[in-house]
C-alpha cells in the first residue's frame, strides 16, 4: 500500500468523506428556514426582527383582537433580503475544498448547489423589487419557495448520483 494513501478502518470504515458536503446542504434547511422565519417575524408570539414593520399590509384577516392569520405584506426587497443571511450556511460544503480527490469535487458540486440556494432567492427578491410575504410557515414569495424546494431536490439527486458518476481511482497492485 502506498504511504500517501489515507485509509479509514475499524468503526469508522463506513465514513465516506465525499458525502459530508452533500449531507451539509441537505440538512442546512433545518437551521436556515426557522431562522429566516424568525427574522421575518410571523403571526405567532415569536420574537423577530419585525420586518413587517417596514411593509404594507395588503391583506389581513383577524381571528380575534390582536391575532391575525393569513396576512399578506408587500415589502421592499432591501427590507427583506437580509433575512436570507442564514442561507450563508449553504456555503458550508466549501469547507471540504482542502481535502483531496472525490471529496474536493463533492465540495465543489455541493458548494455550487449551496451557492445557488443562497443566490436564487436573493436575486428573485432584487428582480421583483417588492416582495409579497405571508405570515404562514413558508416565508418569502411563492417563486422563492418553489425554487428553494427544487434546488434542495437537485441537491438530493446530486448526492445520490455523485458516487455513481465519480468513481474513486483504482489502485494498481
Amino acid at each position: 500500500m502506498a504511504a500517501d494513501k489515507r485509509t479509514v478502518s475499524g468503526s469508522l470504515s463506513w465514513l465516506k468523506w465525499w458525502a459530508w458536503p452533500f449531507v451539509w446542504i441537505l440538512i442546512s434547511p433545518a437551521v436556515t428556514m426557522p431562522v429566516q422565519v424568525w427574522l421575518l417575524g410571523n403571526s405567532g408570539d415569536w420574537p423577530s426582527a419585525s420586518v413587517y414593520e417596514n411593509c404594507e399590509l395588503i391583506h389581513g384577516r383577524m381571528l380575534e383582537p390582536g391575532v391575525f392569520v393569513d396576512n399578506r405584506w408587500r415589502c421592499g426587497a432591501d427590507d427583506v433580503v437580509q433575512t436570507l443571511l442564514p442561507g450563508l450556511l449553504n456555503l458550508g460544503p466549501l469547507l471540504w475544498l482542502g481535502l483531496p480527490g472525490r471529496t474536493r469535487l463533492a465540495a465543489l458540486v455541493a458548494g455550487g448547489l449551496g451557492a445557488a440556494r443562497l443566490a436564487v432567492p436573493a436575486l428573485t427578491y432584487v428582480v421583483l423589487g417588492t416582495v409579497d410575504l405571508r405570515t404562514t410557515f413558508w416565508p418569502g414569495p411563492d417563486e422563492t419557495v418553489i425554487a428553494s424546494v427544487a434546488l434542495w431536490a437537485a441537491s438530493a439527486v446530486a448526492f445520490v448520483l455523485f458516487p455513481r458518476a465519480v468513481r474513486p481511482p483504482r489502485l494498481l497492485p
